[in-house]
């Protein structure tokens, strides 16, 4: 999944498997490119993460405005997407290389909702190919 465009600023997730099939854990990577800063962070996520912040990305997709974020357990990725009701959106987070007490990359950048329905489908990809198991 991707917040922004391929080649400019861009936060993408990447979802690299299940290490236990009886688990809701997901090995991902994150991939920032902001201005002139880029990195690459492997990083564990939990399924659950996820339907929330479609949730509110759709809401944001039908009203232009408001807030939809993205925070993990362990807060490792923290993003927020603003809808200024005229099809601008504000991407701000933060991602850190360790959970607790890891470096932090705090990142903004400008975008519009061009984006949102390709995200919107990549999310409910995700959830049909790594359902809830535990919850």
């Amino acid at each position: 999944m991707t917040l922004g465009g391929d080649s400019g600023d861009h936060v993408r997730i990447t979802i690299d498997g299940r290490p236990d099939d009886n688990d809701d854990w997901l090995d991902v990577t994150i991939d920032v490119a902001v201005g002139s800063f880029s990195g690459c962070v492997s990083a564990q996520f939990v399924t659950v993460d996820f339907p929330r912040f479609r949730r509110e990305l759709k809401s944001l997709h039908r009203t232009l405005g408001g807030t939809a974020t993205f925070e993990t357990i362990e807060r490792q990725l923290e993003i927020e997407c603003s809808g200024n009701g005229r099809g601008g959106i504000r991407i701000t987070g933060i991602v850190q290389d360790r959970v607790g007490d890891g470096n932090e990359l705090r990142f903004g950048f400008d975008t519009d909702q061009t984006f949102l329905h390709a995200l919107i489908h990549n999310l409910q990809e995700i959830e049909e190919a790594f359902p809830n198991k535990l919850h």
